[in-house]
């Protein structure tokens, strides 16, 4: 198994394909941000919430928007593919998911949402019969299926966290398809990708610190190496389309 470069590399290599390009992923950034934002408080606030109705509407239209922020996710994949491979970046590009296979990249993040949601719910229950009964041993119930659901959510999205760029890659995927392809991809990769993200957890404090500013330098940092890490990993890969591996097409 071949692995992919050094983490430190990678980020090196992202920052280098940044220059020039920072205000366009920044402008992108920010309009992407300002019109889920605003769509946001223009949809809840048709919202009730001090009734149950209104409660069910509210948790409805959220949903609704998490679904619409895959297509968007698709949009700024495409952004720093452009990039990464020498292409013309655009703002324009956060609006790809909307134009390709909507439909595709609402089901993706369904089933993203999934995994970031059914391996909670065991602790979710005990959590609430704790509430009901107050039985101590509950509490360790809780404790022990949360700290099993988030290492089996973690898991599971390193697994199928390709899909995106496989989506772009790969249009005529069904989504199983993406899904199965993004596991097979990252085979042997998966603690590779988990040190790679928890590296970058320093710079998103500091950032914090400067009253979230510093966010519009590390979003794009961080959103390009993770790009790097993905043609790394069709790289260490490639071979013919009928071997069931990889053959990367973006670039």
């Amino acid at each position: 198994m071949n692995s992919v470069r050094p983490s430190s590399a990678l980020k090196s290599n992202a920052r280098d394909q940044l220059l020039g390009h920072y205000s366009v992923a920044i402008l992108a950034f920010l309009a992407m941000e300002s019109i889920i934002f605003f769509v946001t408080l223009f949809s809840t606030s048709f919202s009730d919430t001090t009734t149950a109705f209104g409660i069910i509407i509210y948790l409805l239209i959220t949903l609704i928007l998490q679904l619409l922020a895959g297509v968007f996710t698709v949009g700024e994949t495409q952004l720093y593919l452009n990039i990464a491979c020498s292409k013309k970046p655009e703002v324009a590009n956060i609006f790809t998911g909307f134009i390709h296979h909507p439909d595709k990249s609402i089901l993706v993040q369904f089933f993203l949402m999934l995994i970031g949601t059914l391996p909670l719910l065991p602790a979710g229950l005990f959590a609430a019969l704790y509430y009901f009964t107050e039985n101590p041993l509950l509490i360790l119930l809780t404790a022990v299926f949360f700290a099993a659901g988030m290492i089996c959510m973690v898991v599971l999205y390193l697994h199928y966290s390709q899909v995106f760029c496989l989506m772009l890659d790969f249009p005529h995927y069904t989504v199983a398809e993406l899904f199965a392809e993004s596991k097979k991809l990252m085979m042997g990769h998966c603690f590779e990708l988990f040190y790679l993200k928890v590296s970058f957890i320093p710079l998103f404090l500091a950032a914090f610190m400067t009253c979230g500013i510093g966010l519009l330098w590390v979003i794009p940092y961080r959103n390009a190496t993770h790009i790097s890490f993905f043609l790394d990993l069709v790289k260490t890969n490639v071979t013919e389309p009928d071997s069931g591996i990889f053959i990367n097409e973006t670039c």
